[in-house]
């Protein structure tokens, strides 16, 4: 897995996550693994696209998503 596809929840233009039950077999958009129908998954909001679909992780790939955003917060308290 690349470490740009994990996004920071600090920009706020991400929207607010929310949790989603899968209704069909998808994949991650962090790792690519299959999220299987009736698994617990999480979508983050892509303002880039026209309809703005929502970019859905794995509860192990949001557990990263989380730590960069903690990790870009402790930068800027650094500051």
């Amino acid at each position: 897995m690349r470490q740009n596809r994990i996004p920071s929840l600090i920009n706020g233009s991400a929207g607010r996550p929310t949790t989603a039950t899968a209704g069909k077999r998808c994949e991650c958009s962090g790792c690519d693994a299959a999220i299987i129908k009736g698994d617990k998954c999480f979508d983050i909001p892509n303002p880039r696209t026209a309809f703005s679909n929502p970019r859905r992780f794995c509860p192990a790939c949001f557990k990263m998503v989380l730590a960069k955003t903690r990790e870009d917060v402790a930068k800027f308290e650094a500051m």
